[in-house]
């Protein structure tokens, strides 16, 4: 399932099985190249997050890689200011070690944008604190497109209530 919210949540399209090669296609081209489209033309005004659920081996990191390549594409042909940006488009991986919002926001702000925090500012800051820095981030390097996978895996397994940021 892939979700967008907010403003509202609604359900674009279901799949049970493997997300063969020309749904993901179609998914791509009628919803996220759109919603990254609008994104690069009117940032103020488009989707904080997509999520994209499913079941485990259901084609989800598929779909991600395929849209990523489609994304970077786009911007080498159609917006040639964005090319040589390496953080318009960042793709995240959850470690396995990360175990919180607060952890993820931080290790996702020292590995992608060089802003590593010590531990003894760490342990003073809250995750609105890391959330604020992760926005700034996003904002003064002009990334479009964030990516976080296996998300599923801190959202499971997590005793964070700030977990419930990202639901």
């Amino acid at each position: 399932k892939i979700y967008r919210y907010p403003p509202k949540t609604y359900e674009i399209i279901k799949f049970k099985p493997w997300i063969g090669y020309s749904l993901a296609v179609v998914i791509i081209r009628n919803y996220l190249l759109k919603a990254f489209r609008h994104a690069i033309h009117d940032p103020t005004n488009c989707p904080l997050a997509y999520y994209l659920l499913g079941p485990i081996n259901t084609g989800k990191s598929f779909l991600l890689e395929r849209y990523i390549k489609l994304v970077k594409d786009e911007i080498k042909l159609n917006y040639p200011a964005l090319k040589n940006n390496p953080k318009t488009v960042i793709y995240y991986q959850t470690p396995s070690h990360v175990r919180s919002a607060k952890g993820l926001i931080a290790d996702l702000i020292d590995i992608h944008f060089g802003e590593s925090t010590p531990p003894s500012v760490r342990s003073k800051l809250n995750t609105q604190d890391f959330l604020k820095i992760l926005i700034r981030n996003i904002k003064e390097h002009k990334t479009i497109l964030l990516i976080i996978d296996e998300l599923q895996d801190l959202l499971e397994d997590s005793t964070d209530e700030q977990v419930k940021f990202f639901v």
